[in-house]
């Protein structure tokens, strides 16, 4: 049976989503990278006029009931583009939140156990040469890594290799959980950005090169690198059938104006058809309870 380092998160209370703190915090910190507090207050209040009036309809088109993105925007706010650099990472920024602005809220878990590392392709390996079937492979992403590299596969293998494991995929919010501890941080290491922490590039690291960017459980490689496959299922509105969410961000494109303080945070996530591509996605397996059997024995360090 594969080896899994398993890291056991107590039961508790834990802070989901983000609070109006975190919140104003992003918006006020997009808001600075903007140049905004030297703005005119002419040109402040027309852009929160202009936040305020567009924001019902970011979150319609954030739940997928609503909305043209191209709607073009007013003569003022294009104004303010063309004067001020940065005031499309702002827009964005604004426009991401726009439905978080719903209250967070408090899980209440019971203990579970989580890999400490994503799943490697060394250990894909395995699985792959337990089933030795030909249509299970074809689903597996084109392998340019071997070893202790996370490994990309469809949310179906991602499933059966946990199984396999004897276990499942986390629950979005038990990763959540695992990612950001009972303090709800920002980033798995605390709430102030370092870039140092994590991979942030297209090209996949190993699974154990950011010691510095561990959770508050010690859960290696949560953010950056790859993104990874939850359980949850929801109806894909673009392509019918269902969609999985996945968290830890998926590696951003150059042309994403988002920057990558905001757009790398914890608490975000999103989905993706469960027979996509397996691209930029991985996954760790999680236990409801312990299993003696699996156990490869606790490393603190």
């Amino acid at each position: 049976m594969v080896k899994i380092s398993w890291v056991k998160i107590p039961a508790g209370e834990y802070p989901t989503g983000l609070s109006q703190a975190q919140i104003e915090y992003f918006g006020q910190k997009a808001r600075a990278e903007a140049g905004y507090f030297n703005w005119s207050g002419k040109e402040q209040q027309q852009f929160e006029d202009y936040v305020a009036d567009k924001r019902e309809q970011w979150q319609l088109m954030q739940m997928g009931k609503d909305g043209n993105p191209f709607t073009p925007l007013p003569l003022e706010i294009v104004q303010l583009k063309q004067k001020y650099a940065g005031v499309d990472n702002l827009l964005d920024v604004e426009r991401v939140l726009a439905p978080r602005f719903a209250p967070a809220y408090t899980a209440k878990m019971k203990t579970f156990y989580i890999a400490r590392f994503p799943i490697t392709v060394e250990q894909c390996d395995e699985f792959f040469n337990h089933f030795d079937d030909e249509r299970l492979r074809k689903r597996r992403e084109v392998r340019l890594h071997t070893g202790n590299y996370p490994e990309e596969v469809e949310w179906h293998i991602a499933d059966l290799f946990c199984q396999w494991a004897g276990g499942r995929l986390p629950t979005s919010v038990e990763w959540e959980c695992a990612a950001r501890g009972p303090e709800g941080l920002l980033y798995p290491w605390g709430n102030e950005w370092d870039p140092s922490r994590l991979n942030l590039l297209r090209s996949k690291s190993p699974v154990d090169a950011y010691p510095e960017g561990v959770s508050p459980f010690k859960v290696w490689d949560m953010i950056g690198n790859r993104a990874e496959w939850t359980l949850d299922l929801t109806p894909d509105p673009i392509n019918g059938g269902m969609a999985a969410k996945y968290r830890g961000v998926i590696v951003k494109e150059q042309i994403d104006p988002e920057p990558d303080w905001f757009a790398f945070n914890a608490s975000f996530g999103a989905s993706r058809a469960i027979d996509a591509p397996p691209f930029y996605v991985g996954f760790r397996p999680m236990l409801d309870s312990w299993r003696k059997r699996l156990w490869s024995g606790f490393n603190h360090a």
